[in-house]
């Protein structure tokens, strides 16, 4: 559901209407604080760095398809690293090269990246598992940063994303159960979640942090 990054605090209505039902939800809007983070040069960046404009049409097919099915209403999401978790770039993190002093204390946002996904430091060989119930929508090597690549649809719109795997262990169309392993990690996991076309925080909804599917 896409909200103004500078919405205001306090309640919006959402009326939602599915499978010949309408219900009225209301949304409860709080700050949240974000992390910025300076380097002197590029070479400092995180890679791999997969914003919105590097999906290719594939993945971008992919999400536009969501199933009536709301599959993780049984058991809702876990974390799908079965080792501790490690994250390198958190969701929300803006990243600048080369600010200077004023553009730092003014914070503007000018001319840096915002992660709309989490790069996580996995070990090489690691079992990736399915963090809720879902079908696949695509599971093939895209090259480049992307790599291995895994989307799974949950249903009700929202879907998981895993890059840079070094290999998957599932096919198109396969429908999945939570836990069950579907990719064997590289050393870098780049993980995303969407419902619809708008990101959200991923870690957030596997510790259950998020409100709309921790409550549903």
């Amino acid at each position: 559901i896409p909200i103004p990054w500078n919405a205001p605090a306090g309640t919006e209505e959402l009326t939602v209407e599915a499978g010949g039902y309408t219900q009225t939800y209301e949304l409860e809007i709080r700050a949240a604080g974000w992390e910025a983070k300076d380097y002197y040069s590029d070479s400092q960046l995180t890679t791999p760095y997969i914003g919105a404009q590097d999906l290719p049409a594939s993945v971008q097919s992919a999400l536009k398809t969501s199933g009536d099915t709301v599959e993780w209403s049984n058991g809702n999401f876990v974390q799908p690293f079965l080792n501790s978790l490690d994250v390198r770039l958190a969701y929300g993190t803006t990243e600048y090269v080369g600010r200077s002093y004023s553009e730092r204390s003014r914070n503007t946002g000018a001319g840096g990246r915002t992660a709309t996904n989490a790069v996580l430091n996995t070990r090489s060989g690691e079992p990736l598992i399915a963090p809720a119930n879902g079908t696949v929508l695509l599971a093939e090597d895209l090259g480049g940063s992307l790599g291995y690549t895994v989307v799974i649809d949950h249903g009700a719109g929202v879907k998981s994303l895993f890059f840079n795997l070094r290999d998957v262990s599932v096919k198109k169309g396969a429908a999945l159960k939570q836990g069950q392993v579907i990719a064997t990690c590289g050393r870098t996991t780049v993980a995303e979640m969407r419902i619809g076309t708008v990101p959200i925080d991923p870690v957030q909804v596997w510790r259950g942090q998020c409100d709309a599917l921790k409550y549903y």
